[in-house]
C-alpha cells in the first residue's frame, strides 16, 4: 500500500523531524492536525489564538505537543513564524513514530 499523501509533509531532521503545517488562527477550537491540504502539501491546523505577539504560534505548538504526547519544549517553529505556512521541528521523534501517531488522527489517505 502506498504512503498516504500527508506523509509528504513530514521529513527527517538531524535530531527528529520537520513538519509542514498550514495554520488557521482565530478558529473556533484548537485542532492540530485538522486535515491535509493536498494542493499545498501541508498538514492543516486550527488554533483559537489570534496571530498577535506569537500567541497563535504558542497555541499551535502546545496543541501539537498534546496530540503527539510529548513535552511542548520539544517543538519549535523552524520556519514561517509570521506566516500561516510553518515548518515545525519536532525534536527526538523519528519520522516513522510521527507517522504512527498521526495515522490515528489523519487516517491512511
Amino acid at each position: 500500500m502506498p504512503d498516504p499523501d500527508w506523509h509528504k509533509a513530514i521529513r527527517a531532521a538531524a535530531d527528529g523531524c520537520l513538519v509542514d503545517l498550514e495554520v488557521q488562527p482565530g478558529a473556533d477550537r484548537d485542532e492540530v492536525p485538522s486535515g491535509y491540504n493536498e494542493w499545498r502539501g501541508r498538514i492543516q491546523a486550527r488554533v483559537q489564538a489570534r496571530p498577535q505577539a506569537g500567541e497563535a504560534n504558542e497555541a499551535l505548538l502546545a496543541a501539537f505537543a498534546s496530540t503527539l504526547g510529548i513535552p511542548r519544549s520539544r517543538l519549535s517553529i523552524a520556519d514561517g513564524a509570521t506566516s500561516r505556512r510553518k515548518r515545525v521541528h519536532v525534536q527526538g521523534l523519528p519520522v516513522d513514530e510521527l507517522h504512527r501517531i498521526l495515522e490515528e488522527v489523519l487516517g491512511g489517505g
